[in-house]
C-alpha cells in the first residue's frame, strides 16, 4: 500500500471550464447561484444585452451539499430564431379563432333555440288541436243533446197524437208486422197493444174471405198474381199512394165491425220506405 505524501493544488476559473462546454448558446445566458447560505452567491453568469428577464426560468437542484439554483434566460435572438407568429399575426390568428368559435356557438344556439320552438310549436299545437277537439265535442254533445230533446219531444208528440185520436191507428214494418197499436185501436179490436206490438199483422183480425176477394180483384186490376194476405192492403200503396177500402174487422172476442179503412206509406227523410200505416174509424158509430 503506497502512503499519502502530500496534495497537489490547481485553481481553475469556473468561467473558462463553463464556457469550453459545448451546447451553450450565446442567444441564452446561463447563470449559476448557490443559495446554501440564503443569499444567491453568483458561481457563474455571464450578462448579455438584450435578455428578456420576463422569460427567465429557474431549477434548484442539490449538488455536493450545496443548494443550487440555475437560471436561463433568452434574449431577442433566442426568441427571433423560435419562428414564433409576430404581435399582429397573433392577434389576428386569435381573432380567427374567436370569430370561428362565435359563428360556432351561434350556429348551435339558432339550431336549438329553432328545435326548442319546434317543440313549442309542436306542443302548442297539440294543446290547440286538443282545445278544439274539446270544443267540438262540447258542441257535438250539445247538438246530439239538442236533437235528443227534440226528438224525445217528437215522440212524446207523436205518443200523445196517438193516445188521444178517436181514430183506431196502426202502423206496421216493411213486412206487415204491427209497430204501432193505439189505445182507439185497442178499444175497437179489443186486443191489448203488447199483445200486438212486434207479433202480429193486420191479417189477424181481418176476414179472410174479404182479403181474398181483394186479392182477387187486385190481380185482375194490376196484371199480376195478389196472393190474400198482408199485400192486399199495401200494394196500391208502396209507391206513395193511398188506399182507402171498406173492411171487416174481427174483434178479439169474435164479434165484427165494419170500418173504414185508409192506408198510406210511410217514407223517411230521404224518400225510403220503413212501412205503412193503417186509419180506420168504425162504420156504425159513424
Amino acid at each position: 500500500m503506497k502512503a499519502l505524501v502530500g496534495w497537489s493544488y490547481a485553481p481553475l476559473l469556473i468561467d473558462e471550464v463553463l464556457s469550453s462546454v459545448s451546447g451553450l448558446r450565446d442567444d441564452v445566458m446561463l447563470t449559476i447561484d448557490d443559495i446554501s447560505a440564503g443569499d444567491a452567491l453568483t458561481f457563474f453568469g455571464r450578462h448579455q444585452d438584450g435578455s428578456l428577464d420576463a422569460l427567465k426560468i429557474q431549477q434548484t437542484l442539490q449538488l455536493f451539499g450545496r443548494n443550487w439554483r440555475l437560471s436561463l434566460t433568452p434574449n431577442q435572438a433566442f426568441i427571433d430564431g423560435l419562428r414564433l407568429p409576430s404581435r399582429q399575426q397573433a392577434f389576428n390568428n386569435t381573432l380567427a379563432i374567436v370569430t370561428s368559435l362565435a359563428l360556432v356557438i351561434f350556429s348551435l344556439h339558432i339550431v336549438l333555440s329553432r328545435r326548442a320552438d319546434a317543440k313549442r310549436y309542436k306542443r302548442g299545437l297539440a294543446e290547440a288541436n286538443q282545445r278544439a277537439l274539446e270544443l267540438n265535442n262540447e258542441k257535438l254533445e250539445g247538438e246530439v243533446a239538442a236533437r235528443t230533446h227534440e226528438i224525445a219531444q217528437a215522440n212524446i208528440l207523436q205518443r200523445r197524437i196517438l193516445e188521444s185520436a178517436g181514430y183506431a191507428l196502426i202502423a206496421t214494418d216493411n213486412e206487415g208486422l204491427i209497430t204501432a197499436f193505439n189505445p182507439a185501436a185497442e178499444k175497437l179490436i179489443g186486443y191489448r197493444s203488447d199483445e200486438m206490438v212486434g207479433k202480429q199483422t193486420p191479417a189477424v183480425f181481418h176476414l179472410y174471405e174479404e182479403m181474398e176477394a181483394r186479392a182477387a180483384e187486385l190481380t185482375e186490376e194490376l196484371g199480376r198474381r195478389i196472393e190474400p194476405g198482408f199485400d192486399v192492403f199495401v200494394e196500391k200503396v208502396i209507391n206513395g199512394d193511398t188506399d182507402i177500402n171498406n173492411w171487416t174487422y174481427v174483434r178479439k172476442d169474435g164479434s165484427k165491425v165494419p170500418v173504414r179503412l185508409s192506408v198510406t206509406s210511410l217514407l223517411d227523410e230521404n224518400g225510403k220506405l220503413f212501412g205503412f200505416l193503417g186509419i180506420a174509424y168504425d162504420l156504425i158509430s159513424q
